[in-house]
């Protein structure tokens, strides 16, 4: 959950715009719009910003995940960045990192 001078937000999936195999069958990419949500109070979370880009791009690299990437990127309705896991600006995007645990399946 990304944190902003103290405050915590929350994103929630909008819809999926598309879904398409890269370099085999080991990476996707996935883009979908996505809503923010102020959750500081869990009980009274309130809309920051709608209708936000949001791309997942993922490397599923073997079945023991310690080499698996991900990199995430949220913008803002102007085009602005809201949260990227990894940004290197040119092109604008976010660099897949590796997991800090766990394992990707990419089917």
């Amino acid at each position: 959950m990304p944190t902003f001078n103290g405050l915590n937000f929350r994103g929630v999936r909008k819809r999926l715009r598309c879904l398409q195999d890269r370099h085999g069958a080991c990476s996707v990419a996935i883009a979908g719009m996505a809503n923010i949500q102020d959750i500081t109070n869990p009980v009274a979370p309130f809309s920051v910003s709608g209708n936000n880009a949001l791309q997942f791009n993922m490397t599923d690299n073997g079945s023991s995940g310690s080499s698996d990437t991900i990199g995430i990127t949220l913008w803002n309705a102007s085009g602005g960045i809201w949260f990227s896991t990894n940004w290197v600006g040119s092109p604008p995007a976010s660099a897949e990192q590796v997991l800090g645990g766990g394992n990707l399946e990419v089917h």
